[in-house]
């Protein structure tokens, strides 16, 4: 009854009657674990079933890898030449079926300005902690009841507990407050792992899933500017899971030193015309920064025009 999105660039076509695929907007190009299997799960999907229902949300794409807009869904499925029909889901009943709900998250979030500038106290429980450690041991006490409330943040933080298990992500020092990354061993299960509630959540185990209980953790990438909510780096507070808001690139590159060469090696003397030996006393290595500096520009303007023709394929046509 349930399979992954991966599974069907083998199938037949209309092996299916129905086809349901929830967060649609997180379909991919390519299947598989090093994504070298099919071509396209959108097209993969339409021709596996007589009829597919997409359910899709463009404000959820949290990776370049994802392609599954409505636009491309769309203009794959006139491809195929299938009928098109397109619904709107006018609420949500994981936010108490309150329409109220999500125009208060447009307007606080400033997608759309909206009249709902309150939540209801008697339908939610919305506050703001100063403290980390207050907002920590309030979710861990909510998460006694029935294991369903969780901490999570946005990419402000390296994984640095990925290599060394000893170390800890999300440091917030004013407050001497750490904790670590959900850690992969629980996968795609964390959010309902015995200890994962002593662990923060990324978006990649939460999105989709239920939490009664929800402490968002936010990172440092956000100001106001102009009245506005703006950010100073490329995390976005982490709200977009790595896609690019458009502020400037910036990397940290070490480069290491040419190591002068101490072993004896063959060459020739061009002012007298025979061959000998070079060898180099002592460390002479050259500083390559300034030389560096256009290469890495150079490589990453490469990987941004390989991401720009990728999306043109599949938004502009093959």
């Amino acid at each position: 009854m349930f399979g992954g999105s991966g599974t069907f660039y083998n199938t037949p076509a209309n092996t299916f009657d129905v086809l349901i695929v929830d967060e649609a907007h997180r379909l991919n190009q390519k299947s598989g674990l090093f994504q070298n299997q099919g071509e396209d799960q959108v097209r993969e999907i339409i021709g596996a079933a007589k009829c597919v229902i997409f359910f899709v949300d463009d404000h959820q794409r949290v990776h370049i890898k994802d392609i599954g807009d409505s636009a491309y869904i769309e203009k794959t499925a006139r491809s195929c030449h299938a009928s098109i029909k397109k619904l709107e889901l006018s609420s949500q009943f994981r936010c108490n079926g309150s329409d109220g709900y999500l125009a208060w998250l447009d307007n606080t979030l400033q997608i759309n300005d909206t009249a709902n500038i309150r939540l209801s106290q008697d339908d939610f429980d919305f506050r703001i902690f100063s403290d980390p450690n207050e907002l920590r041991k309030t979710i861990e006490d909510k998460n006694k009841t029935n294991n369903k409330s969780r901490m999570v943040a946005g990419y402000c933080w390296d994984w640095k507990s990925k290599r060394n298990p000893e170390a800890t992500d999300v440091n917030i020092p004013d407050f001497g407050f750490a904790m670590k990354w959900n850690l992969e061993k629980d996968g795609s299960t964390w959010i309902i792992g015995e200890n994962s509630i002593h662990e923060i959540g990324c978006i990649h185990p939460c999105q989709g899933l239920e939490l009664d209980y929800a402490g968002v953790i936010i990172g440092n990438d956000l100001r106001y500017e102009n009245g506005k909510v703006k950010t100073i780096t490329n995390h976005n507070g982490g709200v977009l899971g790595g896609i690019s808001n458009g502020n400037p690139l910036r990397f940290t590159v070490t480069i290491k030193p040419t190591a002068s060469i101490g072993k004896r090696q063959e060459t020739v003397d061009i002012s007298k015309k025979e061959d000998t030996m070079l060898s180099i006393g002592g460390r002479h290595d050259p500083c390559i920064v300034t030389r560096a500096i256009p290469v890495v520009e150079n490589a990453a303007a490469f990987v941004l025009l390989d991401l720009l023709l990728t999306g043109r394929r599949y938004h502009y046509g093959r």
